[in-house]
């Protein structure tokens, strides 16, 4: 297959086009979202690997613009990004998959398979043309029964006649199948790989295989030659090569990615050092912002890196790194960031090339994959099944996890046990007597008690529409009972440690109302279920509702000049003022660092630019005090249900991108 590999991480993208290349694809690399544009516009690809966070075009648009122009090929997303707003997005916009880093080299050849599998595209497990047979699972060619040796150019250029035997190549569409578009050689090349392909051919007896069609191009001979009635002995194979007994596709990845990281180990280990000139600086109380968000981009990076070159837990620890540098807490975190990074560096050494201090903190390594799990203890999970075999599956392969499962058949007794057990993740199937999972998870998502609890789906169900109800319901994943025990685990203790340092860095818990300490809001997490509830109540009772998000202009500069304590006295008065400013039954959260979102029912588009220009008046009077004046202003952005959307998502992101705007004009 040709496949574009759409990526701006400047590591994952050529380990990944190696890693595919070895598999006899061919491979270009784009590394931003505009490149990945004219690539696909002028060549023809079978597959797309798109990153959602893309330079200039991101992968949810370009996704977007290449179905609405006709694109035909698959297109799976390849993203840290695991919750189920954007996995809907992605599907809805056209990807036929959504693969969440950090995944496994192994995993993803799966699921290009899987993909293609339904596209109905590379569905034959053989290839065969009369005595002719090619195996793309194995790169196995064999001709009456014998092996041939083809270099790795020869048996694409076969592979592509096997499978469209009717078809004529000319030398320039085959440069355009078997060659990156950097590397594209001249036509003269094809010539002569395609001689040397028909002599390797010949040796074996299978003359005649390919022929020339004049001032065209190449074909597939229509009707395979016939054995003479008296044949003569085969003629011996000539391989350019030495034969060599193939291995086995497993072996074949393992040497891949050992091959990989030796490429790429250099690279890696210096992200961990800049992690540790981030960490250092905020132990030292000198974290700049620009510092920080290089710590997160850099945390980002190592998840999706990590779990291809076979460190999962690696991934994991650095998805806690990447959360942690995002949280507004990030400056009373530094102890544990630096004891994420000594198990990240511990992991990444050979144990021949630890220090004896390594050594011990290895023993003592609190790794995913280990049975004492770094989350809190007990951990507990409600599993609703009316099937005693999910039961019985869940209650033998999660407990050597340190994971308490309460099996539940009758979901009559849901409500009952749910707050006898208190679990961190509920678990649920969809079909069940009288109540469905889908009744269930629409009633926990609507309690106030209960609406943060992570919810995974355990389902046989397979098909788009069924999965994106799951999400738009509120499941924050599914995993098909067909899945392996071990990647049923994995899931959940992903999901479960998401879940704990939310709770850790973000200081919630079903009980406690998640507001943050310092402005009495609440949080933008937690707050996605209740403007999600908001925007439900406005679709049903037909009423409009104003999405406005408030942005502190230079807040990074006033940090600079008056301390953190004047930014947060700051954002202390902004909340106050909007207490005090926006309508009855507003909605306030604390959205980012600097940013704040007011979702207000009831409100046409004049009365919001109304109450818009009432907060920046108020703002405009406030006094922060200090030695020097300095002067506060907000930038603003702001969408209207239902003229600018019918989704929460939809209206945040206009409200985002005419925030943007307005920075913009204003310079």
């Amino acid at each position: 297959m040709r496949i574009l590999i759409t990526e701006d991480d400047p590591i994952l993208a050529p380990m990944l086009k190696k890693a595919l290349t070895h598999q006899h694809h061919v491979v270009d690399i784009a590394h931003d979202g505009e490149i990945g544009w004219e690539y696909a516009d002028t060549l023809t690809y079978d597959l797309i690997l798109l990153d959602i966070d893309l330079p200039k075009l991101d992968g949810f648009n370009l996704c977007h613009r290449l179905r609405q122009e006709g694109y035909q090929g698959a297109i799976i997303l390849l993203t840290a990004k695991h919750e189920s707003t954007y996995k809907v997005k992605g599907l809805d916009a056209g990807a036929d998959d959504y693969v969440v880093k950090p995944c496994t080299l192994e995993e993803l050849n799966a699921r290009i398979r899987a993909v293609m599998r339904r596209r109905q595209t590379y569905t034959q497990s053989l290839l065969i043309w009369g005595d002719l047979s090619l195996n793309p699972k194995t790169f196995e060619v064999t001709y009456q029964q014998k092996d041939l040796s083809l270099s790795a150019k020869e048996y694409s250029l076969l592979e592509l006649f096997l499978r469209h035997p009717q078809r004529i190549f000319s030398s320039s569409s085959i440069l355009d199948y078997l060659w990156s578009f950097p590397d594209s050689p001249g036509e003269d090349t094809v010539r002569a790989h395609v001689k040397r392909l028909r002599r390797k051919l010949k040796n074996v007896g299978a003359d005649g295989v390919i022929e020339t069609i004049y001032g065209m191009g190449y074909r597939l001979k229509t009707v395979p030659p016939k054995a003479a009635e008296d044949p003569s002995p085969t003629p011996p194979v000539v391989p350019i090569a030495e034969p060599q007994k193939l291995e086995t596709p497993e072996a074949q990845t393992e040497a891949t990615i050992a091959e990989l990281w030796e490429s790429f180990k250099g690279p890696i280990l210096e992200r961990l050092t800049l992690l540790d000139d981030a960490i250092t600086d905020l132990e030292q109380g000198t974290l700049s912002e620009d510092m920080r968000q290089e710590g997160r981009r850099t945390a980002h990076k190592l998840v999706g890196s990590l779990g291809m070159f076979g460190y999962p837990q690696g991934s994991e620890i650095a998805r806690l790194i990447e959360m942690i540098f995002q949280s507004d807490k990030v400056r009373h975190q530094g102890s544990k960031l630096r004891s994420h990074l000594r198990q990240l560096q511990v992991l990444l050494t050979p144990p021949e090339e630890q220090t004896p201090k390594q050594q011990q903190e290895e023993q003592s390594l609190d790794l995913p994959d280990r049975q004492d799990s770094d989350l809190p203890a007990p951990l507990v999970v409600l599993a609703v099944d009316d099937d005693p075999l999910i039961h019985k599956r869940l209650t033998t392969c999660l407990p050597p996890w340190g994971i308490d499962v309460t099996p539940l058949g009758d979901p009559h007794n849901f409500w009952q046990t749910l707050k006898q057990v208190q679990p961190h993740l509920l678990i649920l199937d969809i079909d069940m007597p009288d109540i469905t999972g889908l009744d269930l998870c629409e009633a926990v998502r609507n309690d106030p008690d209960w609406n943060n609890l992570p919810i995974l789906f355990l389902t046989t169900y397979k098909d788009p529409e069924t999965i994106n109800r799951l999400y738009s319901l509120g499941a924050d994943d599914y995993v098909n009972k067909t899945a392996t025990d071990s990647e049923l685990v994995t899931r959940i203790l992903n999901r479960l440690e998401r879940y704990q340092l939310l709770q850790s860095c973000l200081n919630l818990s079903p009980q406690i109302d998640p507001r943050d300490e310092l402005t009495a809001l609440i949080r933008r997490y937690p707050a996605w279920t209740q403007l999600e509830h908001q925007l439900e109540r406005c679709h049903q009772d037909r009423q409009s509702l104003a999405v406005i998000i408030l942005d502190i202009d230079r807040f990074r500069q006033i940090n600079q000049q008056g301390g953190y304590r004047l930014g947060d006295r700051v954002l202390k008065n902004i909340a106050q003022i909007l207490l005090e400013q926006v309508p009855p039954k507003t909605l306030i959260t604390r959205w980012g660092d600097d940013q704040f979102l007011l979702a207000a029912p009831g409100i046409n588009p004049q009365q919001t630019e109304r109450l818009i220009q009432q907060i920046l008046i108020q703002v405009d009077r406030m006094d922060i005090g200090g030695l020097k004046p300095i002067k506060i202003t907000l930038s603003s952005g702001c969408a209207q249900f239902p003229d600018h959307g019918q989704e929460l998502e939809q209206l945040c992101q206009r409200a985002e991108n005419a925030l943007h705007l307005a920075r913009k004009n204003r310079g």
